[in-house]
């Protein structure tokens, strides 16, 4: 039973009004331990809920979701501390394989107690959360690197007003020549690689890609196995030459020039509009392709009951990246999405703004695996979910005019909405590049095709 009495919130927010962290924490302490109404657990209930009422007051979603009652701390409030804290490590606090940090999403409102129809205790609290640094792929651990990045224009992402959310996706290799695909049979193993056939044709693509038309993107996605880090250096090299108006690059995936047992990692960047990499993210969970499909492409598997496997170290931990002014971000490449229960406890657990998806798939049509998985796991956040592929290995296989991305999640959300819309994106008139604007997505379950 939690108390009730007028009395006792007052107290609690006298404690927390104290500047100094650990007489507030004491006052706190001597309440839930001996205040005489309610029980001890339930007084501790009612302290959480003052606790996560009064970090609203240092929550990124203030900015965008001002509250008038928000509490207003001193320069020396112990809570400024943590705000500084937060910036430089990512978190409020780090204990025990856990952290504390601002509950998603960032930008939008946060889930309601009642969105989930259950008893979901985390969804009682809108500024807080407690995630834990690791989580799991088919009992292989993942750890989580949790990083806030700044407003700076040099080495952050610049600030900017009432404009609204436009992605634009450079699928690059659009042909069935503009990819090249090999296998190599190994240590018993049949391994396939993917190779754009022209990196110098790449650079040019995607530098005119970002610059094309009168749109001013908020974020530019080139899919995965695209862009490799040598071509990412010289594209990053040529941005700083001519900073964007860009706000994030997802420069694709591609081979890292590092190696482990001779194998590179398939890793994505994250660029500013300076070209500076931000922070990279390496595939987790590598991907095997379906006999099937294999067939089509001209591979076969060397063993007869063996699979063909991506040919990539595997990365070991997931970048959770705090774009101020941005939101919470996730890359999570191609087979990553549905890797289990890792995606779904970051999902559940971060509430993430934006979900970045760069895949290499035969297309993104309603049906296929990255659609509905997608459109599944927005039901669990406010999170929106940028899907993009090239088109290479749809044309090899003879399919046409199939989509090269795709946008799920909720248009608006109270908290509460489950509503969700979806975009299919198709290139069109010889373009090499597609604009979608998340205003023109409609709040219904509906499909839409661009």
């Amino acid at each position: 039973m939690r108390p009730e009495s007028k009395e006792f919130f007052f107290l609690i927010d006298e404690a927390l009004a104290e500047a100094n962290g650990e007489d507030s924490y004491n006052r706190i302490s001597e309440l839930v331990e001996n205040y005489g109404e309610g029980r001890k657990q339930g007084r501790m209930l009612a302290v959480m809920s003052s606790i996560d009422n009064l970090f609203y007051s240092i929550h990124p979603r203030l900015l965008h979701l001002p509250d008038s009652n928000a509490f207003s701390p001193g320069l020396t409030h112990w809570l400024n501390q943590l705000q500084m804290t937060r910036i430089k490590d990512g978190c409020y606090l780090k204990r025990e394989g856990r952290v504390l940090v601002p509950r998603g999403p960032l930008t939008r409102t946060a889930r309601a107690v009642t969105t989930s129809c259950a008893e979901v205790f985390r969804d009682r609290f809108h500024s807080l959360s407690v995630c834990d640094l690791t989580s799991k792929i088919n009992e292989v651990p993942v750890s989580f690197d949790v990083k806030v990045i700044g407003v700076s224009r040099k080495d952050g992402v610049g600030s900017v007003e009432n404009r609204p959310d436009i992605f634009r996706f450079i699928p690059v290799a659009i042909d069935k020549d503009d990819l090249n695909v090999s296998q190599e049979f190994r240590n018993g193993q049949d391994f396939i690689d993917f190779k754009v056939s022209d990196g110098a044709r790449v650079k040019a693509c995607v530098l005119d890609g970002i610059v094309a038309g009168d749109n001013e993107p908020d974020f530019v996605i080139v899919p995965e196995f695209m862009i490799t880090e040598n071509i990412a250096g010289e594209i990053s090299d040529a941005i700083f030459r001519n900073p964007a108006s860009y706000r994030l690059f997802l420069a694709g995936t591609g081979a890292t020039l590092e190696e482990e047992d001779g194998q590179s990692w398939n890793e994505a960047r994250m660029m500013n509009a300076r070209g500076q990499v931000l922070w990279r993210q390496r595939k987790i969970w590598q991907a095997d392709l379906p006999c099937a499909r294999a067939d089509k492409l001209g591979v076969f598997p060397t063993v007869k009951s063996g699979s063909i496997m991506e040919d990539n170290a595997s990365g070991e931990n997931l970048v959770i990246a705090d774009v101020e002014d941005l939101g919470r971000c996730v890359i999570l490449i191609c087979q990553d999405v549905k890797a289990s229960p890792l995606t779904n406890y970051v999902i559940d657990n971060f509430q993430p703004d934006w979900v970045f998806v760069p895949l290499l798939d035969f297309g993104v049509d309603e049906g296929r695996w990255s659609h509905d998985r997608c459109y599944a796991l927005s039901s669990s956040s406010a999170a929106r979910y940028l899907v993009s592929t090239s088109l290479s290995l749809a044309e090899k296989v003879g399919d046409k005019n199939l989509p090269c991305a795709s946008a799920i999640g909720p248009k608006d959300s109270d908290g509460e909405k489950i509503n969700r819309a979806a975009v299919l994106v198709r290139l069109e008139n010889e373009s090499n590049y597609v604009d979608v604007s998340w205003d023109a997505v409609v709040t219904k379950t509906k499909m839409m095709i661009k």
